[in-house]
């Protein structure tokens, strides 16, 4: 009884860090984006969480301004979105953390390219550093998707206790 009136209680703080940490996720993602432009690497991840974490901005609004005013209606889609971008976020976190396996193969193959296009960016690094750069990027963004995906995940529990509250149950 007692952990049900706190998860319907922190509804509105919650919404208010989705918002936060969406955007983090937006610029962790044009970061590896940057990264990814050196190299022959697909952009899917990237555009996933660009997307994911914009739109998570705006429905977090709609969820601390739902939670705030009592509005079951947009609770409902509120839940909706959130489950809908939790899914996505997962996706995009796997996706850089597969990437971020393979990148020493894709380094290796494709270096010379890799070089001449880091030297007309005025950056002259070693295949190692360069490697290790990289890999910690995606790794981190990877990382940061499912620890925001376990968060998500927090927010929707959070929207269901209220939901169901302003239902009567």
């Amino acid at each position: 009884l007692q952990l049900e009136r706190i998860i319907k209680a922190i509804l509105s703080p919650v919404s208010l860090l989705v918002i936060i940490f969406s955007s983090a996720f937006v610029m962790i993602a044009i970061f590896s984006g940057r990264t990814a432009s050196y190299m022959n690497l697909p952009t899917w991840m990237n555009e996933i969480a660009i997307v994911a974490g914009l739109l998570l901005v705006l429905v977090g609004f709609v969820g601390y301004y739902a939670s705030v005013k009592r509005i079951r209606k947009w609770l409902v889609i509120y839940l909706y979105v959130l489950i809908f971008m939790f899914l996505l976020m997962i996706f995009a976190a796997v996706g850089y953390l597969k990437v971020s396996g393979s990148l020493e193969a894709i380094i290796d193959n494709d270096w010379p390219a890799i070089y001449e296009n880091l030297l007309t960016k005025n950056y002259n690094v070693s295949k190692t550093i360069f490697l290790e750069y990289a890999t910690v990027n995606f790794k981190f963004a990877g990382l940061f998707g499912l620890m925001y995906g376990f968060f998500v995940l927090i927010a929707i529990v959070c929207t269901i206790a209220k939901i169901r509250m302003l239902s009567g149950y």
